[in-house]
């Protein structure tokens, strides 16, 4: 593929702007614990792709009667449905964005500073985030900068101080209207405390049942629902309650202000150019959706001129991924371009195939992910 000056000079200012983004193969299946999984849908393979019925006993234009077979023909393959559950990304493989490197952060000597708009100001230890009430929540994590079909997105079972308890203990002015929160790493942002005031809100100190990893913000990092990365910063080392925004660091290179999560998907099997054989091949992959969480995913098999319901299997909540499966019936040889298009719950569709030049540049990935194999059927 020949770029041209304008399309380089794009793909490298976006390459640079994030590269704090860290990516890595997606992480093998394991099964979550106590996932609550719902019931599956039955899949209708495409009609182009089923095999033509046999009928041996169908009477010809020169026969009277039927002929009796010579042989029994072997049943055609089925497209039965696909055992999903959801996925655990273990800490080890779970994708890393840093801004300014890894601080060397001690427990002994961490705080949190909490002031602002609040009547008792507060500086925490360790030991008293940990003294607040606390839950467990598995949650979704994706960086704004992951590319259509990329891999800095993962998902595991946080636990962490409930945010709301943290309000209720300091007490708010009436004016305060937004929360800015500081990481160590010189990074802040700001998200409306509207937002945050719910109990999928944490200050998360553990991650997939051990004491939060250092690059994930050992001792204490903020988790918000349906936004991505940007707005959860690591590190956390203060939050203060005001009467109004205060860009952020990615904001004023004019990142996303608000980071909502789109819908998006990833085709994780097949790979890019894989050859395939037989009769039936199971698509598999991801979606995800933010707040809303996913309705409904599908899959073509042509580049995005059709499209088949694919089967799905939604986590606990809408902040966790939906794993999704495809058992599509090989056609003839040649190359296929498979195409995932993810629904979310307020009916908004992906629209467009995503290229390799698709920006994330300012609000995140929006087109489906496509994927082109070669069957080779004799």
């Amino acid at each position: 593929m020949t770029l041209d000056r304008r399309d380089f000079l794009k793909l490298l200012g976006g390459s640079l702007l994030l590269a704090g983004c860290r990516t890595g193969p997606l992480p093998l299946p394991t099964p979550a614990p106590a996932a609550r999984l719902e019931p599956t849908a039955t899949l209708t393979p495409t009609a182009a792709a089923l095999p033509a019925t046999l009928e041996p006993n169908a009477p010809t234009p020169t026969q009277t009667a039927p002929v009796p077979p010579t042989h029994t023909p072997e049943p055609a393959p089925s497209a039965t449905p696909v055992a999903l559950a959801t996925r655990i990304s273990p800490n080890g493989a779970f994708y890393v964005q840093t801004y300014s490197g890894e601080p060397g952060i001690q427990a002994a000597g961490w705080s949190l500073v909490v002031d602002g708009l609040v009547d008792r100001p507060r500086t925490l230890r360790l030991s008293d985030v940990k003294a607040l009430p606390a839950a467990t929540l598995m949650r979704t994590l994706e960086c704004i900068g992951n590319p259509v079909g990329g891999s800095q997105i993962g998902n595991t079972n946080w636990k962490g101080a409930l945010f709301t308890a943290l309000v209720e203990q300091v007490g708010l002015k009436p004016n305060a209207t937004w929360v800015v929160m500081y990481g160590d790493d010189q990074y802040f942002t700001s998200v409306p405390l509207a937002r945050m005031l719910n109990a999928n809100t944490l200050l998360a100190y553990e991650m997939g049942g051990e004491a939060l990893p250092r690059g994930h913000g050992f001792p204490v990092r903020m988790l918000i629902p349906g936004v991505y990365g940007q707005k959860q910063p690591k590190w956390l080392t203060r939050i203060e309650f005001t009467d109004g925004e205060k860009i952020g660091t990615w904001e004023e290179k004019g990142w996303s202000r608000a980071a909502t999560i789109f819908a998006n998907g990833i085709v994780e099997s097949p790979k890019e150019n894989q050859a395939l054989n037989g009769q039936v091949f199971v698509v598999k992959g991801v979606a995800f959706a933010g707040e809303s969480g996913v309705a409904k995913v599908e899959v073509s098999t042509d580049r995005g001129k059709t499209f088949q319901t694919a089967q799905i299997q939604r986590g606990p909540s809408n902040f966790v991924w939906t794993m999704w499966a495809y058992p599509w019936l090989l056609p003839a040889s040649g190359k296929y371009t498979l195409v995932v298009r993810v629904t979310d719950g307020n009916g908004n569709m992906q629209t467009k195939v995503g290229s390799v030049l698709a920006d994330t540049f300012p609000d995140g990935a929006k087109d489906m992910h496509a994927v082109t194999v070669d069957v080779k059927n004799v």
